[in-house]
């Protein structure tokens, strides 16, 4: 089978090129490292037929979520329209959802993001679902979770710079959890499910708190890292300060401490009822330091 994968020198892309090794696979994005250097902004010029196309090009950035994530999505489809392909695997996110807290959210929970990114994701979706049907794709859609990896990126990435350069904190006592996945995980679904399709949220379905996360990440930077717990009253102050100061914003605010004190899990049942997909308990990977799994830095 031959397939085109977009974003496929990316974190998710890597790993989903790496599980479909046996297939002949063409790479689509902007650096010289790709087989077809094209950015999913303008033009996209393919005449290959391929039997399956999976999209990870996209940018979490608010500014241009629109532009790359759904105009992206509509150039590659105008470039497929000619030869469209058997099957068509999206990677969208769980930020369509538009949630800051609850529990096991299925596929199923309405979809009504409040961000630009989430917005553009589900445009993208919708979009994606009208041309497949028209045109007898089948299609799945993957939802993951905060994903880790070789070449973590987003808030994972966020996450580890601030716990290297001692600027992360545990709130002392915090219950709250949030679901999280592997990038090998990713792409395992991604191949139990492009012949079948259907939508699925993508999470390790272990549910650990973010004290637990956080320790498992000071334990993958070595060097002794440890995460300093601050009581929530003092931490409350310092996010009214960071709603007025922009540079003190920027570590905390009241929307960021929300986030960290509020749970927000989602059931991967649907995946695992219909594939069998036995998950890695991501924090037991962080925290081994395996070789596989180095997290580097640029200052």
């Amino acid at each position: 089978m031959r397939m085109l994968v977009t974003g496929a020198t990316g974190m998710i892309g890597s790993y989903i090129c790496k599980e479909f090794a046996d297939m002949q696979i063409d790479k689509l994005g902007r650096s010289e490292q790709n087989d077809i250097v094209a950015d999913i902004t303008g033009c996209i010029k393919l005449t290959t037929r391929y039997d399956i196309v999976v999209h990870c090009a996209g940018t979490t950035s608010e500014a241009s979520a629109n532009e790359v994530n759904y105009r992206g999505t509509t150039n590659l489809l105008n470039a497929l329209e000619q030869n469209p392909p058997r099957y068509f695997v999206q990677i969208s996110s769980l930020s369509i959802y538009g949630l800051t807290e609850g529990n096991d959210v299925t596929e199923d929970y309405p979809l009504r993001p409040v961000t630009e990114y989430g917005k553009s994701k589900l445009a993208a979706e919708n979009e994606l679902k009208k041309w497949c049907a028209d045109k007898g794709v089948v299609l799945t859609i993957l939802r993951p979770a905060l994903t880790f990896g070789n070449g973590v990126s987003g808030k994972a990435a966020e996450m580890f710079d601030a716990i290297v350069k001692g600027r992360y904190f545990h709130i002392r006592g915090n219950q709250a959890r949030h679901s999280i996945v592997m990038a090998d995980d990713v792409a395992k679904a991604c191949r139990l499910t492009f012949k079948e399709g259907g939508i699925y949220n993508v999470s390790d379905g272990y549910n650990h708190s973010v004290i637990e996360l956080g320790d498992a990440m000071a334990a993958n930077c070595g060097e002794n890292k440890r995460i300093v717990h601050c009581p929530l009253k003092l931490l409350k102050i310092g996010a009214k300060l960071g709603d007025i100061l922009p540079g003190f914003g920027k570590l905390l605010n009241s929307d960021k401490l929300s986030t960290l004190t509020s749970s927000l899990t989602f059931s991967n049942a649907r995946l695992t009822e219909k594939t069998g997909l036995k998950f890695y308990d991501t924090i037991e990977v962080i925290a081994r330091r395996s070789k596989d799994y180095p997290y580097e830095f640029n200052d």
